[in-house]
């Protein structure tokens, strides 16, 4: 991961970027391992590796320069999948993404919470949970899940769903189904989604 000019002047002022190269992990096992997603998040930079979740870290607790990525979720490194990290949002201050294994996350610049379990409740048959697009708005964050089918389905049928966070409650509101093949992303404008 090279450091461009212009990164450097965005993310705080420049400051904390003295490398012109980045390594993420071990140069004989984790740097091997793809990139899947890099995303600005708080001020730094947020990495989805096949490996896991690496974020930059500026200094280190005692105040001293680090300038290297440490990754976050080193249990992913028993999970090395194309699939982790590759899809994410934010919204009111905490990260979205999916990972493998149809597992989705928020983390919010300390704290890293797996909240699949909303994507798995009983009784929720008709959809899987598997997440493929994410789109942020002021009120919720809307979500399309395809439903446990064949990958390789060119019309899998998809459920659209939105996320609201109540009274600090996550509340997940199913809203209706579509058929389509894969989903890239979802975009708002002027009160309807595309």
């Amino acid at each position: 991961l090279a450091r461009a000019t212009t990164a450097a002047a965005i993310i705080n002022g420049g400051a904390g970027w003295n490398a012109t190269t980045f390594t993420l992990g071990q140069v004989s096992t984790s740097s091997d391992r793809g990139i899947n997603k890099i995303y600005s998040f708080g001020d730094s930079i947020v990495v989805g590796k096949e490996d896991g979740l690496w974020v930059f870290q500026r200094y280190f607790e005692s105040g001293v320069d680090s300038g290297e990525f440490r990754n976050i979720t080193n249990e992913f490194e028993m999970s090395v999948s194309t699939e982790n990290f590759t899809r994410g949002v934010e919204w009111h201050g905490w990260l979205y993404m999916t990972a493998s294994l149809q597992s989705f996350y928020r983390w919010n610049g300390s704290v890293l919470e797996d909240i699949s379990y909303l994507l798995a409740k009983p009784r929720l048959t008709n959809y899987g949970s598997r997440v493929r697009a994410l789109m942020p708005d002021p009120f919720q964050l809307w979500l399309l899940l395809e439903t446990p089918t064949d990958d390789t389905s060119t019309t899998k049928s998809c459920r659209l769903m939105s996320l609201r966070q109540v009274e600090g409650v996550l509340a997940l509101h199913d809203l209706f189904a579509m058929r389509m093949g894969d989903a890239n992303s979802l975009m708002s404008y002027n009160g309807s989604l595309y």
